[in-house]
């Protein structure tokens, strides 16, 4: 489940695609990419795809086929992302034979976006398994990249795990392990805060789903909301009295550079998080752009190395 980065070519990460495959051409172009042979190559350069590749966008099988092919041809990396990890869910079961994701009506919906199209060109099965092969963390000397979440605490967790695939039998084995399942949750999914009822009565706030995004990265944190999540509140200045969001302070702590997606960053934000952490989520799915940062190994981030597409 983790990836060394062991290529000769600096990397170029590139955030959530979700579909979106003329965005994504377009943004190869950008950094340089040519085309050869149906895929994209650069003499320097490799990308690093951030994961969700999948629903939302009008091209879902232009995606998946795309990013396949660099990247079984040795010409890209590709990490899971938490859609990816959701469509190995639906369609991976327990010994009970029960499905690990809960099939909802509006997760359901997102399933058909990538199955339909795999089904119509008869390559259903060949995608789960190389999506079930995908790493979720890929790292070396000079950064840590992942869909969602890293730090050393997670990363320990999932290397000291024997389990080099999520197929059935992966998915059978970590959902038995409920500490593995909370480490692999966290890096594809992020942590999350649930919204309950007693939290809605105290806590007057807009919120867009059940769980929200704990922002993980943020340091010198106050008791504000704003401080630990991702909402759209008119109240971001309330104080939470007791947090309890298994946050550690040295997860904001990096030695070297940290490379996600996942956060549906608004396009307005363009830029770094910080001169270490760099999120490419830019909400391409929502009126917004693929986001990519070309990294030459340095220890510090700079700005002109973001592109969008």
């Amino acid at each position: 489940m983790i990836q060394i980065f062991n290529s000769e070519k600096f990397p170029d990460f590139i955030g959530d695609i979700h579909g979106h495959l003329d965005s994504l051409v377009r943004l190869l172009k950008k950094l340089g990419y040519k085309k050869k042979d149906e895929i994209y190559v650069h003499n320097s350069r490799i990308p690093i795809f951030l994961g969700d590749y999948i629903n939302r966008g009008p091209d879902v099988f232009g995606v998946l086929k795309l990013v396949r092919e660099m990247q079984i041809s040795g010409n890209a990396y590709a990490i899971m992302g938490n859609h990816e990890f959701n469509f190995l869910a639906y369609h991976y079961k327990s010994v009970e034979g029960v499905p690990f994701r809960p099939n909802t009506e509006r997760y359901l919906g997102y399933i058909r976006e990538t199955k339909e199209p795999l089904e119509r060109n008869g390559q259903l099965e060949i995608y789960l398994d190389w999506i079930s092969s995908l790493p979720i963390i890929v790292k070396n000397d000079f950064f840590n990249a992942a869909h969602a979440e890293w730090s050393e605490e997670l990363e320990l967790k999932i290397s000291t795990s024997k389990i080099q695939k999520l197929d059935q039998n992966g998915m059978r084995s970590i959902h038995i392990d409920s500490e593995l399942l909370a480490s692999v949750s966290s890096i594809i999914r992020g942590s999350e805060f649930e919204i309950t009822k007693d939290f809605l009565q105290k806590y007057n706030f807009i919120y867009r789903q059940e769980k929200e995004r704990i922002v993980w990265w943020r340091k010198n944190r106050t008791h504000q909301i704003k401080d630990w999540l991702i909402v759209d509140s008119p109240n971001h200045e309330i104080l939470i009295e007791t947090i309890d969001f298994h946050m550690v302070d040295d997860l904001n702590e990096f030695n070297k550079p940290v490379f996600f997606g996942h956060y549906w960053l608004s396009p307005l934000s363009f830029g770094l998080l910080s001169d270490n952490v760099c999120c490419l989520d830019f909400s391409v799915a929502n009126g917004g752009f693929i986001g990519a940062y070309q990294f030459n190994n340095e220890e510090k981030l700079i700005s002109k190395n973001l592109f969008h597409s």
